[in-house]
């Protein structure tokens, strides 16, 4: 199913996203497409790097990164490059400039920390090096370590109700 924003919303709630997502954001509602294939290169470098950062990428975390870059629509040739990667070949250092050098992902600010924690505790240990580095990559971003601890409260929130 195709969701047609400008049918399926209620026409006062989308003007009133359209209008905030373009002032605030300079995002096109309307026009937006899926995110290039530099970008989504680069997402999932950085999410790899960090869920890497304990010295281990499990096969759970590899799992993850898979299916993430499958939401984001990747190709399967991205998919299968980012997997192939050795984490130790790509300096977190090198991904932090290319992220603050990027013109888009600088609005995935919340959600690229989100999914590198989820990523970084799929193996049931979030390492204080992989939160070391998230809190790197939220900074590349605009984010400061209270936001970060702010999101992992939110992935600590959801593994307790996962447990009961």
């Amino acid at each position: 199913m195709t969701l047609d924003l400008a049918k399926d919303f209620p026409p006062a709630a989308f003007l009133a996203s359209k209008f905030y997502a373009m002032r605030i954001a300079g995002i096109d509602l309307v026009g937006a497409g899926k995110p290039s294939y530099e970008d989504t290169e680069l997402y999932y470098l950085a999410v790899l790097t960090c869920a890497a950062a304990d010295g281990e990428l499990a096969p759970s975390e590899r799992a993850f990164i898979a299916s993430g870059c499958a939401s984001f629509s990747a190709p399967m040739s991205l998919v299968n490059k980012i997997l192939a990667i050795s984490p130790e070949d790509v300096p977190l250092e090198e991904i932090l400039v290319k992220i603050q050098a990027s013109e888009t992902l600088k609005y995935t600010n919340w959600v690229i920390v989100y999914h590198t924690i989820m990523t970084c505790s799929a193996d049931g240990d979030f390492a204080l090096e992989e939160y070391d580095a998230v809190k790197k990559v939220g900074a590349a971003l605009g984010l400061d370590a209270k936001d970060v601890d702010l999101v992992r409260g939110l992935e600590l929130q959801k593994q307790e109700f996962k447990a009961e």
